[in-house]
């Protein structure tokens, strides 16, 4: 849990271990307030946010491996990437 909020540190390196500390008990404290509405509640609101950052990781994994580079399809298919 602390992990990811003292990821902070990289991006603003002067903030303090409390900060961090405060930063984790606040965000568990709100998912312990939000537990009882239920899994799938919560489930249905962050589903879409899910859906949206699949879609975004495979376009842009397509787009990287085959359109970019071409090295992928090029060590695939045993062909010459096409020049740039």
């Amino acid at each position: 849990m602390t992990d990811g909020t003292r990821s902070l540190e990289v991006v603003k390196s002067d903030i303090s271990k409390s900060t961090i500390v405060g930063t984790s008990c606040a965000i568990l404290i709100l998912l312990f307030l939000i537990q009882p509405l239920g899994t799938s509640r919560i489930g249905s609101a962050f589903a879409p946010i899910v859906i949206i950052w699949m879609m975004f990781n495979l376009s842009f994994g397509i787009y990287v491996s085959f359109i970019a580079t071409g090295k992928a399809l090029h060590c695939s298919l045993s062909i010459e990437p096409r020049p740039f």
